[in-house]
């Protein structure tokens, strides 16, 4: 998180300049988390922005003072903004990958009795860890969606902060060649933000030529 503020010298030049500041406090323990100022020298009438560090807050309720100080100043009643932040956790888990492998991969289109073993790559992107996280894999073939194929659900994990896992979701042997799609969902009864727990692919089952070499 990082904080700006816009500074107008409404009155003469600033021969000694004036201090920009930005001063956050925790309000549980009113202990001062964070302190910069900097410098401005800027004639009458012109405004100059002041961007700050950026903080890097726990939860927590805090108070953020932006100011601009100057002595002899004459009109102080417009120097100062302050306001509250809230600043909570949440937790975010998303497909990142899914994939179907096989002992030869990478050949492509996959033939039909190909046994794939499927995986899905899913992260979690908020600040919370996500307990009795599990996967669900459906197959399908493309024109018939209602028509499931494959259903499967992976055993329960934990997903901390940041934490990137490749979760194994059983095997699958197509019989019938066509196209197919593989729905992988990320499913936790804590995460705030299921819009991205979905990701499909498609996979081409169809018998591969194979050509001889007469010598």
């Amino acid at each position: 998180v990082s904080y700006s503020m816009l500074v107008e010298n409404q009155g003469d030049p600033l021969d000694g300049g004036a201090n920009a500041t930005c001063v956050i406090i925790d309000k549980a323990t009113l202990q001062e988390v964070f302190n910069q100022s900097t410098t401005l020298n800027f004639t009458q009438g012109t405004e100059a922005w002041v961007y700050f560090d950026p903080w890097n807050p726990v939860e927590g309720t805090y108070t953020v003072t932006l100011a601009a100080v100057l002595a002899g100043d004459q009109d102080e009643g417009d120097n100062t903004v302050t306001f509250d932040v809230v600043v909570s956790g949440f937790a975010d888990a998303f497909v990142e990958t899914i994939d179907v492998s096989y002992e030869y991969r990478p050949y492509t289109p996959i033939a039909p009795w190909t046994t794939l073993g499927i995986t899905v790559g899913v992260v979690n992107n908020g600040t919370e860890a996500l307990d009795n996280t599990f996967v669900t894999i459906q197959i399908y073939e493309k024109s018939s969606p209602s028509d499931i194929l494959y259903d499967n659900i992976s055993s329960t994990f934990t997903l901390d902060p940041g934490m990137y896992q490749e979760i194994y979701c059983g095997m699958w042997t197509p019989s019938v060649e066509g196209t197919y799609v593989v729905k992988g969902v990320v499913n936790s009864a804590q995460d705030e933000k299921p819009g991205n727990n979905v990701r499909t692919m498609e996979v081409d089952v169809r018998s591969v030529p194979v050509s001889y070499t007469h010598l």
